[in-house]
């Protein structure tokens, strides 16, 4: 018997168990309706969250949890307990806030803005620049809880705990994307506070709230993404300039610039098929937990739909923001020169990083394990380069 198989019967022993408990009265079954939720965090936290466009999504993707998502016990427990920490984090972030006002002031200048397609390489670009500790960037335990607790601050704890439960679930993540809890992250965390972008899509098949975040307008939620980084500075004392890096941009580019104006673009560019099957492959292992009815082909049929979609929209967008400070990079050529490609990046800031940040570039480079381990093909998900073509032609 292979090593996913155990894993999966492991995972289904798992879920028996969360059932029996339920059933015998032992637990209480998580709730996936959006009063539930939300008077659970208003209990945890003292008080209610402000309404907001939020709310609509939640309803929303709260139904499709419900209604199309297939979840198993693992996938309602994850699903509830995320929700629930995406609304308390809300109402801290406007404690917060109350308490120094302050805050809002903070000016957000210049970013650097990695764009590109989820497996695109923006994760290697990302960590290597994140060695410039001139960088502020936000850490894998901010982005599973995006605005810290009052008192000591155990997100960090947290964070390890979960990657633990991930590695026993699914330990092919850490081939796909490795990470830990002090590691710069994508900001999919930031998206997620307005319960928005694919971090809820990437793990359970929710297309009617997809359908609605494709079309909806976006402006809330980078108003709120600025607030949580204004948050993040405050706490630190460190304005930035801010290194930003998630998938989720390159599908609302206009909603980037429109927030913050200033913004030098890096650009990552990888061939559809590439993209299509390394993304799939991310979804697929993340999803297999949590739903026992999720196959390949509705991914690979998915994941070909959205990395088109995303596609589009980014090369729509860069047409019309032809000015704004960017450079394009190609996945094939960052993996041959990566020094190279940071150094095109610096070209876009005030000069070439320090001695001391080459040398630690060079150490993530020759201790990263990102990939190794990591097979996949179009085919695993009902493709073939071929339709792969016909989709992007």
């Amino acid at each position: 018997m292979s090593r996913g198989v155990r894993r999966t019967d492991l995972n289904r022993r798992f879920g028996a168990m969360l059932e029996r408990a339920w059933d015998r009265g032992a637990a209480t079954r998580p709730s996936l309706d959006p009063a539930d939720i939300i008077a659970i965090a208003s209990r945890k936290e003292g008080g209610p969250p402000a309404d907001g466009p939020w709310r609509t999504r939640l309803d929303i993707l709260c139904a499709a949890l419900r209604d199309e998502a297939d979840l198993n016990p693992i996938g309602l427990t994850s699903a509830h307990v995320q929700l629930v920490k995406l609304v308390r984090a809300r109402i801290r972030a406007a404690a917060y806030v109350a308490r120094h006002p302050g805050a809002l002031d903070i000016p957000i200048e210049r970013p650097l803005v990695i764009v590109g397609q989820m497996r695109s390489g923006t994760t290697r670009i990302h960590r290597l620049l994140a060695c410039d500790r001139d960088f502020e960037v936000n850490r894998l335990f901010e982005q599973l809880d995006p605005v810290p607790h009052r008192g000591i601050d155990r997100r960090p704890v947290n964070a390890w705990i979960t990657g633990k439960l991930f590695a026993l679930m699914a330990p092919e993540l850490s081939a796909i994307h490795p990470t830990s809890p002090l590691a710069a992250e994508e900001d999919f965390g930031l998206h997620a506070f307005s319960i928005w972008g694919a971090l809820f899509e990437g793990q359970w098949r929710v297309p009617s709230f997809a359908a609605h975040v494709e079309q909806a307008d976006p402006a809330d939620v980078y108003r709120d993404f600025a607030t949580l980084l204004r948050i993040n500075a405050h706490r630190r004392r460190r304005p930035g300039p801010w290194l930003l890096k998630a998938p989720q941009f390159a599908q609302e580019l206009d909603a980037v610039l429109a927030a913050f104006p200033d913004a030098r673009l890096v650009v990552l560019r990888r061939p559809p098929a590439e993209l299509v099957a390394s993304g799939a492959s991310l979804v697929w292992h993340h999803s297999r937990v949590q739903s026992d009815a999720v196959t390949r082909a509705e991914i690979g049929r998915e994941w070909l739909r959205k990395t088109r979609l995303r596609g589009e929209r980014m090369d729509e967008a860069l047409a019309r923001h032809q000015r704004q400070p960017q450079v394009e990079l190609d996945y094939a050529d960052v993996s041959r020169d990566w020094a190279g490609a940071v150094d095109r990046i610096y070209r876009l800031c005030d000069g070439p990083p320090d001695p001391a940040t080459w040398a630690r570039m060079d150490r993530l480079i020759a201790s990263s394990t990102a990939h190794h381990g990591h097979r996949y093909s179009l085919e695993d998900f009902g493709l073939d380069a071929a339709a792969v073509d016909a989709a992007f032609a």
